[in-house]
């Protein structure tokens, strides 16, 4: 897969161009049909998905919307960098194309991309946290 369609997205276009290009030869293309679930909370995770087109749902156990996630979003990646369970279900809003990290493809290339865990763990960790905290924590590592 072309790197630059990693771009797209804001937390893997903050990056190091060299662990992009790494997950770029890891990332597959699916697409899913409307209705499917894509992660069920509770679950153990096995991929963090980058949304290029079309919509999802996060919803809680009443099947109540609680945010939708669109072109540009990812998730799944608590449960991928962390080997644990789902924090949330999402299900397909309508036809979708993603981009998957499969958990044993993360496995493989774990050691290449070290920013992408780092930036991962620590967004787990703050799960509250903005953006910008983030990254003023990740700042002093890249120096």
């Amino acid at each position: 897969m072309e790197t630059e369609r990693l771009d797209r997205f804001p937390l893997l276009a903050r990056l190091p161009a060299e662990e992009r290009t790494i997950l770029a030869g890891a990332f597959v293309e699916e697409h899913v049909e409307a209705g499917r679930t894509l992660a069920r909370s509770g679950d153990f995770g096995y991929a963090l998905y980058a949304l290029e087109e079309g919509s999802a749902d996060v919803v809680d156990p009443e099947g109540v919307t609680l945010r939708t996630l669109v072109a540009g979003d990812t998730f799944g990646e608590i449960a991928l960098v962390l080997a644990g369970r789902r924090s949330a279900t999402v299900v397909a809003a309508e036809p979708m194309r993603v981009l998957s990290l499969f958990a044993r493809d993360f496995l493989r290339i774990r050691e290449s991309v070290p920013a992408f865990e780092v930036y991962y763990d620590r967004k787990a960790l703050w799960p509250a946290a903005s953006l910008e905290r983030i990254e003023a924590v990740l700042a002093p590592a890249d120096s």
